[in-house]
């Protein structure tokens, strides 16, 4: 069975460690947190729920995210990642509602969960690091593209999990310190991953050339580069 997809393209501003205010990483490149992160999720047997790279904070809207599945091209460099996405339960238990039934009496269900299952969904990224961009591959029965989520998964292991990170040891456990390139002098940086949505020059000309054709504004934003 062919199932149809859509691609959309991002653009990589940042990946790696940074001074405050800087836009220019002090070391790190996205080919190189990914070959870690392969490393990472490959080693030692883990499993899927040892794969979070972040805590939840009360008030966050997103979910934990796993790494699902991660493969490399070792001719092309290139990755795909899918991530799973964790949706909301009630005390493990996974809650529905009868959307058949009329406003106001309509039946809510409880559904145990199995001992180690998470909800969720899957979310599939192909990286060219080679270009500094990544497509999010959405198949047309699902409507999430999980992109948020990837974007604090990546952030939040490179800030805690890559071989750059210093951390230091104190009476509650393990802190992180700074991170380093070589091990030698720390650095109080900031770990960073943030893209934006891959534009089409041809397509911004096109709408320029055209402003004075256009006699109703849906939707306001903003064109700039």
């Amino acid at each position: 069975m062919i199932e149809k997809v859509k691609i959309q393209f991002y653009k990589i501003a940042k990946c790696g460690y940074y001074k405050y205010g800087e836009s220019s990483p002090e070391f790190g490149n996205i080919a190189d947190i990914l070959n870690q992160l392969y490393e990472w999720v490959s080693g030692n047997d883990k499993s899927l729920n040892e794969t979070c790279t972040y805590e939840l904070e009360d008030g966050e809207d997103i979910y934990r995210t796993f790494c699902f599945d991660i493969k490399r091209n070792q001719q092309t460099g290139d990755f795909v990642l899918v991530t799973w996405n964790e949706t909301p339960t009630n005390e493990g238990r996974v809650v529905t509602v009868n959307g058949l039934q009329p406003v106001g009496n309509a039946e809510v269900n409880f559904t145990d969960l199995p001992e180690g299952s998470i909800p969720g969904y899957a979310t599939y990224f192909w990286f060219v690091p080679n270009s500094n961009v990544f497509a999010a591959i959405r198949f047309y029965h699902t409507l999430l593209i999980g992109k948020s989520n990837l974007e604090k998964y990546l952030r939040e292991y490179c800030a805690k999990f890559t071989s750059y990170v210093v951390v230091e040891e104190n009476h509650d456990g393990a802190e992180v310190f700074g991170y380093s390139f070589d091990g030698s002098d720390s650095k109080h940086l900031k770990a960073d991953f943030k893209s934006f949505l891959y534009k089409k020059p041809g397509q911004i000309e096109a709408l320029r050339s055209s402003c004075d054709t256009i006699t109703k504004v849906i939707r306001k934003n903003r064109l700039t580069g």
